[in-house]
Order: structure tokens, then sequence, then C-alpha cells
């Protein structure tokens, strides 16, 4: 069985910037938030996404004790100021634009755990 400290120097060995962790207890608060602002949510539970049932992992994974999370550290790199109002944020940091492989670390982290 994996230690704490062992995932936790996997997760820095992916690049990331940091890591924490949590229960898997309901996330109650993201429920109320989710509730009160329903119609600011509504398109996505339209088109499928069962945002209610995210804020539970247990309905995900019922046999979970602990939540991993990993954090990916955005401007990193960056540019002049002068230069900054010419780009998007978004364009920055995309994955897509970066080509940092942010897909593949978070792959290779959670394949750790199962061996």
């Amino acid at each position: 069985m994996l230690n704490k400290n062992e995932v936790i120097e996997k997760a820095y060995e992916c690049g990331f910037g940091d890591i924490g962790f949590t229960t898997a207890d309901p996330f109650e608060t993201q429920k109320e938030l989710l509730q009160e602002r329903y119609h600011d949510y509504e398109w996505a539970i339209k088109a499928g996404l069962d945002l209610m049932a995210g804020t539970d992992p247990k309905q995900i994974l019922p046999q979970a004790k602990t939540i991993i999370v990993l954090m990916e550290v955005y401007f990193s790199q960056a540019f002049p100021a002068a230069l900054e109002r010419h780009f998007g944020r978004c364009y920055l940091d995309d994955d897509r634009i970066t080509k940092d492989r942010l897909a593949k670390r978070i792959k290779a982290f959670r394949s750790f755990p199962q061996g």
C-alpha cells in the first residue's frame, strides 16, 4: 500500500505544482451553490452532465476515502508586460497551445497508485 509521501513525490515527479488531500465526504457547500445558481448551470444539466452527482464523490467511487487534489501551475512562463495585452490569457496556458502534456502527466499520476 502506498503512503502519503510516495503519492506526494509522484505528483511532483509528474510536474504538478502542489498536491493536497481531502476526505471523500459530500461537498455540501458546492451542492448548495449549484442549487442557488441552477439557472447558471442549466445548460450543463441539459447537456447530460449530472453536476449534483459530482458533489458526492461516493456516487462515483463508493469505496473512496480520500480525494487527491493536484494543482497545476499556471502563468509559470511570463511574457513581457508590454506584449501581454496582445495575447488572450487562455492561449498563454492552454495545453493545446503550450504543449506541456498536462493530459499525459495526469495519466502518469493516475496509473501510479494502480501499480
